[in-house]
């Protein structure tokens, strides 16, 4: 699997879109920076978007758990 190094104002900091190694850490405020992703959707984005695409990351606090149950997830950002 390939790992796509993200640039933010065409500065690349190191940061990956990547799936995880640790499943446990999907949906949770639990990162060193990367984006960990479940590893079928590390491929679609791979796949459908060559490098040199430009994507936008989303920051959602509304999420459903495993079984399709309503979340609130915690703004670690303080974004309001």
């Amino acid at each position: 699997m390939p790992f796509i190094e993200t640039e933010i104002n065409g500065i690349r900091y190191g940061q990956l879109i990547h799936p995880t190694t640790n499943p446990e850490t999907l949906n949770k405020a639990y990162s060193n920076g990367c984006i960990g992703t479940k590893e079928g959707d590390a491929w679609v984005v791979y796949y459908y978007a060559p490098i040199g695409t430009k994507i936008q990351i989303r920051y959602d606090l509304n999420g459903t758990d495993t079984k399709d149950k309503s979340l609130l997830l915690k703004d670690i950002y303080n974004l309001k």
